[in-house]
């Protein structure tokens, strides 16, 4: 649906003018959109032109929505990924027409038709009889002098088959019936490039299945496939995880990937190109020549065609499991780094958080940090696993620490986890119950560690200390301390390594600047991994803006941002709006609201005060010279009313020791009920925590150290169908289906109450 106010004439016409090459595109776009994009095309033509201009996806979702109707990110995210395949046909297009021109056989008719495709497809079958080809039977055939006996098979020339065929039989060509098999050859080729030939074929899919089979008998071999070692699925309901991973099985020499298509509907092909091949049955050799063309064709459809088309069904369902996936990772993503910080959630007086990074072996690092600030008060290592005099020793550390300062621990998920909460625990109780803790996800903490920026940022601190410090500020402020760790190893999804790496990186780092300009970023105070994520801004002039800040001791007004080294008038327009100088000399520069709109926003604080306070009338728009999306924005900011979205999403769960170990559902904290994976029944009911959430289902943790899988099967009927739920860090109630362990992993599967 649109924004309220103007209509869609009104909204376009406050477009710039459009160029056809801009408009043919949008078309394709509109055309070329997933079903679960619901916009008019005036929409997808707005963002079309926005996305073609240059501007970034949270400039255009943030300032310009009367341009798109108020489009969703993730919506504008499927334009501009549709927007950059189309672009890439129009590469290709361009190409094209370069190279026939050159080849100087680009004829109008053709020159047409190529400007009328859409897609890749119909462009690589426009110029196929074009391309240099490599030596093909069709190709040694006409080298052997068979084009002529070929057009007369295509013509049902009246001379019969073998007595046409006996004039090319020579030293080079043995027999009558090899003169034939050549022309066949050639005649096989041509019938699968003429028009329609291919798109009749490609028509197939909806009939065909995905084929997938054991490869080799070995029955000692890992199991690891054996859910594929008799899979098939319709191409139109084959899911991305199976798809991905009967591509890694084939990788791996374990599976044996195929199409299967009913031999009745090829040939049904094959009869409709014998009709596009051949003449007008006429003649008295009609019907042997007739012959000749169907086993020809059959040949061509069989060898050639089929193989072809098969293909490009193998490109479409992977780009299509990769489309999927990765609206899959962003949410997942998203979900991470929209994780409340704590001054949103924490209701208690605290002035220290200690970073716990369980562990065996090398003992458990821990890292105390200010809540004030986050800077790192004192680092250690305990060794509470390594016998009662040890863990003696930690409890009496920690409980003096608990008698003395209001703490909360961020206990990472990790090995030893489970044990390490015990003692935590017992340090609490012996500190008479003061303190509390949070299990934060360890994903990406020791890649983290071990980067240049953890060396810069904690330089006096080894690797593992520094894995400690980053647990205890994700806990603080997650956004700020997840943009330091790459996304991909921030464990969104399955099948990471299996999509386009360079894809991935795109799609993972615009949700990034998704979050981050939704929730705004501290000009004088932001870190150059966090500024690097603003819209418009390049991790070098994040760099080049830290370094102007530092030259005139922080930044007093957004205008001052223009004297950055590199950062033009149209980075300015992308970025500004995510920039807040707070305690500056404009106070609008502490809103989201644009510098293009302040002259709005300070009519409106003059007629109604500073904070709005008399506004009581409808306002006019148009009289204010602004969209009604955007004003209702501009209204929001000076209210003060305008939301963080981040205090809507999930937080973390704060545990103590006299906490309850059951909810009112009778669903059990497996931690603080002392239950291990040993101790999970099925029918048991169990409080968990979501850490991943898959195109099957979503991962759960119950405390247990082996996750629990949610099948989709098994999501409540009330669930929305979009994929919006479960969200990651949301904590649900489960009931335990079967719990199977064995040498390589402990499977838990469990289902909603």
């Amino acid at each position: 649906g649109g924004a309220a106010g103007a209509g869609p004439e009104a909204k376009r016409s406050r477009l710039a003018p459009v160029s056809p090459l801009v408009a043919r595109k949008a078309d394709y776009v509109v055309q070329q959109l997933p079903t679960t994009v619901v916009a008019k095309a005036w929409q997808v033509h707005g963002a079309v032109q926005l996305f073609d201009a240059g501007n970034t996806l949270p400039f255009i979702a943030r300032y310009r929505k009367e341009q798109t109707g108020d489009m969703s990110p993730p919506d504008l995210r499927h334009v501009e990924r549709v927007l950059q395949r189309v672009e890439q046909v129009e590469e290709r297009r361009a190409g094209v027409l370069k190279s026939l021109d050159k080849m100087q056989v680009l004829t109008n008719p053709l020159e047409k038709a190529i400007w009328q495709a859409m897609t890749m497809e119909e462009l690589e079958d426009l110029y196929e009889p074009f391309r240099s080809k490599r030596k093909t039977r069709a190709q040694t055939a006409r080298d052997l002098g068979l084009q002529p006996l070929a057009d007369m098979m295509r013509a049902s020339s009246p001379i019969p088959p073998a007595t046409a065929a006996v004039r090319f039989v020579g030293e080079a060509i043995a027999s009558i019936e090899a003169a034939l098999q050549g022309a066949r050859d050639i005649v096989a080729e041509e019938a699968v490039q003429a028009p329609g030939a291919k798109e009749k074929a490609r028509g197939l899919r909806f009939v065909a299945r995905f084929v997938s089979k054991r490869r080799g008998k070995d029955e000692s071999e890992d199991r690891q496939f054996s859910d594929y070692w008799d899979f098939e699925a319709d191409y139109r309901t084959l899911r991305s995880h199976q798809y991905f991973a009967c591509q890694r099985g084939e990788q791996k020499k374990r599976l044996t990937l195929s199409w299967r298509v009913p031999d009745a509907s090829v040939d049904q092909v094959v009869n409709t190109v014998v009709g596009l091949t051949r003449g007008p049955p006429t003649g008295a050799q009609a019907a042997a020549w007739a012959e000749q063309v169907t086993l020809a064709v059959a040949d061509g459809v069989k060898r050639l065609l089929m193989p072809a088309v098969q293909r490009e069904w193998r490109r479409q369902v992977k780009e299509r499991s990769e489309d999927e996936s990765y609206d899959v990772f962003r949410r997942n993503l998203s979900a991470k780094l929209m994780a409340p910080p704590s001054s949103m959630w924490l209701k208690e007086q605290c002035d220290i958080i200690v970073g716990v990074d369980p562990g065996f072996r090398a003992g458990v690092k821990m890292a105390a940090i200010s809540m004030h600030n986050g800077d790192v008060l004192e680092v250690w290592t305990a060794h509470p696993h390594n016998g009662e005099a040890a863990k003696h020793d930690t409890v009496e550390r920690l409980s003096h620490l608990l008698s003395e300062h209001e703490v909360i621990f961020a206990l990472g998920n990790g090995t030893a986890s489970r044990e390490t909460e015990n003692v935590l625990r017992e340090a609490m109780k012996k500190a008479s119950g003061r303190g509390c803790y949070a299990v934060v996800d360890e994903a990406g903490a020791s890649v983290y560690s071990a980067t240049e920026l953890a060396a810069k940022e904690l330089p006096n601190l080894d690797v593992t200390h520094r894995g400690a410090v980053s647990l205890a500020r994700r806990l603080m402020d997650p956004m700020s301390e997840l943009v330091k760790v790459g996304p991909q190893s921030l464990g969104v999804g399955l099948y990471q390594h299996d999509v386009d790496q360079k894809r991935l990186e795109e799609e993972l780092t615009g949700v990034t600047q998704c979050c981050v300009t939704a929730v705004g970023c501290d000009a004088n105070r932001a870190s150059p991994e966090l500024l690097r994520y603003v819209a418009g801004l390049t991790p070098k002039l994040a760099e080049a803006l830290i370094v102007q800040r530092q030259d005139i001791g922080g930044f007093k007004t957004r205008e001052e941002l223009k004297a950055v080294r590199g950062l033009g008038p149209k980075t300015f327009t992308q970025c500004a709006g995510f920039l807040r100088i707070y305690s500056g000399k404009e106070q609008l520069d502490a809103t989201s609201i644009h510098p293009e709109s302040y002259s709005v926003a300070k009519k409106l604080q003059q007629r109604f005060g500073q904070r709005l306070e008399k506004l009581k009338e409808v306002l006019d728009e148009q009289e204010l010279g602004v969209g009604r999306a955007t004003l209702q924005d501009i209204v929001a900011q000076l209210r003060g009313a305008a939301d963080d979205e981040r205090a809507a999403r999930p937080a973390p769960t704060l545990k103590s020791v006299s906490g309850k170990h059951t909810t009112s559902t009778g669903a059990i904290d497996a931690a603080l009920a002392g239950v291990t994976v040993d101790g999970l029944k099925p029918g048991m009911l169990v409080v968990g925590t979501v850490r991943n959430v898959v195109p099957f289902g979503a991962f759960v943790d119950l405390g247990v150290q082996s996750d629990a899988l949610l099948h989709r099967s098994q999501y409540p009927r009330s669930a929305p169908k979009d994929g919006s739920w479960p969200v990651i860090n949301e904590v649900i109630e489960v009931k335990v289906v079967s719990v199977n362990r064995d040498q390589r992993k402990t499977k838990i599967a469990v289902s909603m109450l």
